[in-house]
């Protein structure tokens, strides 16, 4: 007998929650990683964990879980996962660029446009990459958690289908 789905989302709720935990933690590592090399080292290095925590999250899923699981289930949990953490990963973010640190979006921006000067004095083809970026608005805090939303569903589809295949197979 299959699982309800109602059980997945459930689990995949509780699931979204402990992941959110881990991305917000990674988030912070992000914006002070631009001033210490070690910071840098350990976003890297907890941004390389997330497919691992993915993977230990639907684990647990299917240890507590009693009933059959199928490809299906181990997917959808996965998905549904990373879509629920990223809207509480969207929440924090839009509070730290709209009301915490305003002008870390601008900083960025500028800092980008720093680097795009130094890559044409080696590469003069990179103009074209400074007309596309001057020719774009900085995002603002909405734009920015909703790009993040669309990203970490869109990372939550390629790790949730490898993820369901693995634990699918250790039956």
């Amino acid at each position: 007998m299959e699982i309800q789905q109602s059980k997945v989302y459930n689990a995949a709720m509780w699931h979204g929650l402990i992941l959110a935990i881990y991305l917000v933690i990674r988030f912070f590592f992000m914006v002070s990683s631009a001033d210490s090399t070690i910071l840098n080292l350990l976003f890297i290095f907890i941004t390389i964990g997330v497919p691992f925590v993915a993977y230990y999250l639907g684990k647990d899923f299917k240890k507590k879980t009693d009933e059959e699981l199928t490809y299906r289930n181990f997917y959808t949990h996965g998905f549904f996962m990373f879509f629920f953490a990223s809207l509480i990963l969207a929440a924090v973010e839009y509070v730290y660029y709209g009301f915490i640190n305003t002008e870390f979006i601008t900083e960025q921006y500028n800092t980008l446009l720093q680097n795009i000067e130094i890559i044409k004095q080696t590469m003069p083809d990179a103009s074209q990459i400074e007309e596309i970026v001057n020719a774009s608005p900085i995002p603002t805090a909405s734009q920015m958690a909703m790009q993040n939303v669309w990203m970490y569903s869109f990372v939550g589809i390629i790790i949730s289908l490898i993820n369901a295949y693995i634990l699918n197979k250790k039956r």
